[in-house]
């Protein structure tokens, strides 16, 4: 009796411990399938390392090679500007920002994931 309470006891504990893990559960089946607005690093995380992505990308034009930071950054969908960074900004002091930063985006399952073409180095295996 006492073994079983034990078994009974550990399994709990375990299912208790698994819980929390069930709502990142979206995003790391696969940031092509959900993903959350203004999270524009796709981290699961909205914070201040989010607003400053979507400012390099806009006003220093760094590259976005594979679209997922102009995706995820965009909070109102016209497109990825500075007042996404600061609506990402204010979403982080709980501030209101009349975009949609901080809900979640479920894509449809024939959206694509980006491709990387595969790099060769006389040394190493082809990356696929």
């Amino acid at each position: 009796m006492k073994n079983d309470m034990k078994k009974l006891t550990a399994l709990l504990l375990s299912v208790a411990l698994l819980i929390p893990m069930l709502s990142v559960l979206p995003v790391s089946a696969g940031y092509n399938k959900a993903y959350r607005m203004g999270d524009a690093d796709g981290n699961s995380v909205i914070d201040i390392v989010d607003a400053t992505l979507i400012q390099k990308v806009v006003i220093l034009n760094n590259a976005d090679s594979d679209g997922l930071i102009v995706l995820r950054g965009d909070g109102n969908g016209d497109g990825l500007d500075v007042a996404d960074a600061t609506a990402v900004q204010r979403y982080t002091l709980n501030l209101k920002c009349g975009y949609s930063v901080g809900e979640w985006v479920y894509l449809e399952e024939s959206t694509q994931a980006p491709t990387q073409k595969p790099t060769y180095d006389e040394y190493e295996l082809p990356i696929a």
